[in-house]
């Protein structure tokens, strides 16, 4: 859904903390894994404007973004609208409980779906990232959502061990390094000089 952590809305340090959770959700997502167990088809965006009732029957309209992917990602979805609500821990219990009887859904699993609605947050924000001047109040609802995310982002980070934090801020320093690495040739390039070259290390 786009390149969120470049939203012209985020400060250094929003950018900063959300390009961490960027990496610590990416290995989240390689540990899961892709087995049928936890991903398939999905709606991606099962939301209450896209159920119609007809004759006491639900149906599902809006198959644009319908693809493969993680089902605790399409919970999350329609999950998220509600997350500002005082009754949403209830409702995730009693959303969990009706899921569990059309399907197995692990406890484990469920202790993630929160990093689920915090990849949905993200994949907005690249949304809204690439309609920026096309779609109104875009910017305000970014703000908000970058706004709450440096809430949930600490919790995130807070429960991985001393060696993995350490790990993530050594990978996240090198990205930085060669994003500017990369922004320096490109002005080389653009004045006409020789190019460096540049190695990435192992």
């Amino acid at each position: 859904w786009g390149r969120f952590w470049e939203h012209p809305v985020l400060k250094p340090q929003q950018k900063d903390m959300k390009l961490k959770a960027r990496l610590v959700l990416g290995e989240l997502l390689k540990d899961l894994g892709q087995g049928k167990e936890c991903y398939g088809l999905i709606h991606a965006d099962f939301l209450p404007e896209n159920i119609l009732v007809h004759n006491d029957e639900l149906h599902l309209i809006d198959f644009d973004d319908c693809g493969y992917g993680w089902h605790l990602f399409e919970m999350a979805t329609s999950l998220l609208p509600q997350a500002d609500q005082p009754f949403f821990d209830e409702l995730i219990a009693q959303y969990v409980a009706g899921y569990r009887t059309q399907r197995h859904l692990s406890d484990e699993h469920v202790e993630i779906l929160p990093a689920f609605i915090m990849i949905r947050v993200f994949t907005y924000l690249g949304w809204l990232n690439s309609r920026t001047s096309s779609f109104k109040n875009g910017d305000k609802i970014a703000e908000k959502l970058a706004d709450a995310l440096m809430d949930y982002i600490p919790q995130l980070l807070a429960q991985l061990t001393p060696t993995q934090r350490a790990g993530i801020a050594m990978i996240h320093t090198s990205k930085k390094i060669m994003t500017s690495i990369k922004a320096i040739i490109g002005l080389v390039r653009k004045d006409g000089g020789d190019t460096p070259q540049v190695r990435h290390a192992g």
